[in-house]
């Protein structure tokens, strides 16, 4: 029977949270100096470099979409308001992979022109993802546009004010739900205006 690893995915991706959300780039050695785990151990379980960001980029996105499958099947004002205010939730809840999403460039973690198993993993989520954010949009009456600005941009947006330094605080929401309910074209009366819808 084999050793125990001595580490788990989660530590290495917290420290590289931290780290991307401070630089640009990182190298196996800086990961290593870090982490503590050795730099023959991060080759053995991830292969590369490049498929160690790639995972701890899908680890995080799975993390973050998976609660908002069923909330993006259905449609209308209420339902948009829950999917903005995921991302401030989340990030409380989840601040490691909520850090690396909102305060990390997406390039450092998914390089452009590589193909790895990771990274095609992510290309096929995104598609997932962006299908069912389409049919909602479309569903609900939203542009793609005032839909993503007000469920995803604008939520990120609020997180990265706060993220990696402090966490979200519970208040945050009031501005989340405000600003979708501006770009979303919803009036006091919970209903949006025709203007909104074109």
């Amino acid at each position: 029977m084999g050793r125990p690893a001595g580490f788990t995915d989660d530590q290495v991706f917290a420290w590289l949270a931290g780290h991307l959300s401070q630089a640009a780039s990182v190298t196996v050695i800086e990961v290593s100096q870090g982490t503590g785990v050795s730099v023959g151990s991060i080759y053995h379980r991830y292969g590369s470099m490049d498929d160690l960001l790639a995972r701890a980029w899908l680890w995080a996105i799975v993390r973050q979409r998976a609660p908002l499958v069923v909330p993006l099947k259905g449609e209308g004002v209420q339902a948009a308001i829950q999917i903005a205010l995921h991302t401030v939730r989340f990030a409380r809840t989840d601040p490691v992979a909520a850090t690396i999403l909102a305060c990390c460039p997406r390039s450092a973690f998914v390089k452009p022109g590589l193909m790895t198993d990771s990274i095609g993993e992510i290309v096929s989520h995104d598609a997932r993802f962006e299908a069912l954010f389409l049919a909602f949009a479309s569903r609900s009456g939203f542009t793609p546009v005032a839909a993503e600005l007000a469920m995803i941009r604008y939520p990120t947006c609020v997180v990265q004010m706060y993220l990696p330094a402090v966490e979200v605080p519970r208040h945050a929401e009031l501005f989340v739900k405000k600003a979708a309910r501006t770009t979303l074209g919803i009036g006091d009366n919970g209903k949006q205006s025709e203007h909104a819808r074109h």
